[in-house]
């Protein structure tokens, strides 16, 4: 979780002059206290037994359409459908 926010923080905030907030779920992982360096990021937890106010949720039928009755050889052949399915939902790929 550390690497994840510390590359997302570089992508989002490369001038490192944003104040981020990220609603996220009440896994362990996202609310450890083992996390350091989040300056510019505050990690607002979202109520237990709501999805529905989970931003992601709404996602994983769009991600599981790709993935659905198919076999990989490979992680690197699932991260690469994955990959091109992200691009397709951020608009960057037809």
């Amino acid at each position: 979780m550390q690497l994840a926010l510390s590359e997302f923080d570089k992508q989002v905030n490369p001038q490192n002059n944003k104040l981020l907030i990220l609603l996220m779920d009440r896994a362990g992982w996202h609310t450890t206290k083992k996390l350091k360096g989040l300056n510019n990021i505050i990690i607002y937890p979202i109520p237990a037994y709501t999805p529905k106010l989970n931003p992601t949720e709404c996602i994983w039928p769009l991600i599981r359409e790709c993935l659905a009755n198919k076999s990989f050889n490979n992680i690197d052949e699932l991260e690469n459908i994955l990959a091109q399915r992200c691009l397709w939902l951020a608009g960057l790929k037809q």
